[in-house]
């Protein structure tokens, strides 16, 4: 919980003190506003139970291959990757009980969603390895990012653990939807950023299969409506400009005094 915090003050810290931001409003307004041929961008990230139950509903519902999609850790995975992803697979295996999205479906139907996804135009935008502005931007091509979180189901109560995954849409200027531990937007709202109206309520859901469902509805609602409204291109922006503000890094701190305490 604090390493969470302590991310997200190195990560607003590092762009005060270079007094530079990735994109500027203008061009986050223009990848909002642009012609939009993919309605999704995940990164899923290692084979957790929660990323592979997500990444079965997106391929039960056919939108893995029609929109940007990873899976297991970065675009760069290859083979060398096999043996941690049956090391997460074993641990489903053997620790069912940690697991709680049982009544989706039994962990051994999601194993065969474990598989290595690559997005081949994000690397060059999400490491910046060449041009932070490709042509091919998956920000302006996609409607949302669903940002899958480390943790979404925990016993863990009254805390909210974020990585660097909440954070990067922040960055890009993109609006997101989070399946991660209820509360998460809670906490992110005591730090000043603004929620997404939009995809509707799911943050308070304390049961870990109701939530689950109901992020995915609001998926199923995101492929079937355009999303740029005023009002998601303002909070957009509030929450980008905030990202790079020092109120944000007095509020972190605050926080992690009351953590501290």
């Amino acid at each position: 919980i604090i390493s969470s915090n302590m991310l997200m003050l190195l990560l607003t810290v590092s762009s005060l003190r270079n007094k530079q931001r990735l994109y500027s409003d203008d061009y986050i307004i223009n990848n909002y506003n642009n012609t939009k041929d993919k309605d999704l961008l995940l990164c899923a990230g290692r084979p957790r139970y929660h990323r592979l139950a997500l990444l079965k509903y997106l391929t039960d519902n056919d939108w893995v291959e029609h929109n940007f999609v990873s899976a297991n850790l970065c675009p760069h995975a290859g083979d060398k990757i096999a043996p941690f992803v049956n090391k997460y697979i074993s641990d489903m295996e053997t620790n069912k009980g940690r697991y709680m999205l049982s009544q989706y479906c039994p962990v051994e139907d999601l194993f065969k969603y474990a598989d290595t996804k690559i997005i081949e135009e994000y690397p060059h935008e999400y490491f910046r390895l060449d041009n932070p502005y490709p042509e091919n931007n998956v920000y302006a091509r996609s409607k949302c990012s669903i940002i899958s979180e480390t943790l979404f189901q925990t016993h863990l109560s009254g805390y909210n653990w974020i990585t660097e995954k909440t954070c990067l849409p922040f960055i890009y200027g993109h609006p997101f939807i989070v399946f991660s531990m209820s509360g998460t937007w809670k906490y992110l709202k005591e730090l000043g950023f603004e929620e997404y109206s939009k995809f509707g309520v799911y943050d308070s859901i304390t049961s870990p299969y109701n939530r689950f469902t109901e992020l995915c509805d609001q998926i199923q609602n995101i492929t079937v409506s355009p999303l740029n409204c005023k009002q998601t291109l303002e909070q957009v922006l509030y929450n980008t400009n905030h990202f790079y503000s020092e109120n944000l890094q007095d509020s972190i701190v605050t926080s992690f005094i009351d953590q501290l305490q």
